[in-house]
């Protein structure tokens, strides 16, 4: 079934699994990221900003209570009144900061944890440090101890514990918020270990098949191209896989048939150029011979032409010799042309003469037959 797979399948596929892998790496990754990013959010504008909130409100109280005992272990001092003052400005930069921390987002739990407190810190600073100030100011000494030995007392430790358990509360959720970021850390290490491992092996055993599919038919390949370089056509090419090289196998078989056709074939056509050059190389001895005995007749020839030529230029003075006497032949005939026309001349002057004779004749038988 493996080798009816084509190795662009397999290439493809082992791309595919390797991909998928890194993908899901890198999108574990950013889950993971994120889920940080978010705790963190939660952690810094949240806990932590409620937690400073918290404290800073605190650090506000703690300073107006500060002051007031002051005034209440020197209520006769000049600056009674400024540091009464400042005081209650204190505990307005606390209310400020408790106004800033109800602002911030809260879960169930913590919402009534934070009413709780704000309940108690209600109760501690208008029951306790307030009415401190107003005793302090109308230097009400009865209820100064009253207040600062006893009820403020009470009421601070009420307004802690809410405190108390609302900062631990806190903790437990930065706690919890922190264990659920490790968890977190360990499953993606977990599981990003096992995608390296198991992307490891995937690229092992692909590479391993896809070497052993490329690898096994080029070296098969290979054998036969080296045995036909030394001349050995015979070797049978198997194919077994319907994959590329599968085809890269047919190939080499076609090309080994086709060598074995076409060696055969120069074979034949070498034997009988061998026929052939046989035959040629008995022509050429028999032309060989046949041209000794020609360029003999040629040399007999030779020494015939050169006879005629002798003989040729004696007829060619002879006919010069002729030439000549013919040209006095033709100047003698011209003259007897000459002495011809002048005696077809004297002829046809007789023949007028006669012409008259016989007339003459005629008339005088004519007259001698009238006169008989």
């Amino acid at each position: 079934m493996l080798f009816k797979l084509t190795l662009r399948i397999r290439l493809i596929a082992t791309m595919a699994m390797l991909g998928f892998l890194i993908t899901a790496v890198g999108l574990l990754g950013i889950y993971g990221m994120r889920e940080d990013h978010g705790t963190l959010e939660q952690v810094y504008s949240n806990q932590l900003a409620s937690s400073i909130a918290i404290n800073n409100s605190k650090n506000f109280l703690n300073r107006a209570r500060f002051g007031l005992d002051r005034a209440v272990f020197h209520p006769d001092a000049a600056d009674v009144g400024k540091t009464v003052s400042r005081a209650k400005g204190f505990i307005d930069d606390s209310n400020k900061e408790w106004q800033r921390y109800l602002a911030l987002p809260r879960d169930g739990e913590e919402a009534e944890l934070a009413k709780t407190l704000e309940v108690e810190r209600n109760r501690y600073i208008n029951d306790g440090m307030l009415a401190l100030a107003t005793a302090v100011e109308q230097m009400n000494v009865e209820r100064i101890e009253a207040l600062s030995m006893k009820e403020m007392t009470a009421l601070y430790g009420t307004f802690d514990k809410a405190s108390v358990a609302l900062d631990d509360y806190q903790l437990s959720t930065a706690k919890h918020g922190y264990d659920e970021s490790g968890r977190l850390f360990d499953m993606l290490m977990w599981v990003s270990g096992a995608s390296v491992v198991l992307g490891v092996l995937l690229a092992a055993v692909s590479s391993w098949l896809l070497l052993r599919a490329i690898m096994r038919p080029l070296d098969h390949a290979l054998g036969h191209f080296d045995a036909m370089a030394h001349g050995d056509l015979s070797t049978r090419v198997v194919v077994d896989r319907d994959d590329e090289m599968g085809a890269l196998l047919k190939g080499l078989a076609t090309m080994q048939q086709q060598l074995a056709t076409t060696v055969r074939s120069v074979r034949d056509s070498s034997m009988s150029i061998a026929s052939a050059s046989s035959e040629i190389a008995a022509g050429n001895m028999n032309l060989s011979s046949r041209t000794e005995a020609q360029a003999s007749g040629l040399e007999e020839t030779a020494s015939s032409l050169e006879e005629l030529t002798t003989t040729v230029q004696h007829n060619a003075d002879n006919v010069r010799q002729a030439n000549n006497v013919a040209r006095s032949a033709s100047e003698v005939a011209v003259r007897g042309g000459q002495l011809v026309s002048e005696v077809v001349q004297t002829m046809g002057a007789i023949d007028a003469s006669s012409k008259r004779i016989v007339d003459i004749i005629s008339t005088i038988d004519g007259i001698a037959f009238q006169t008989n």
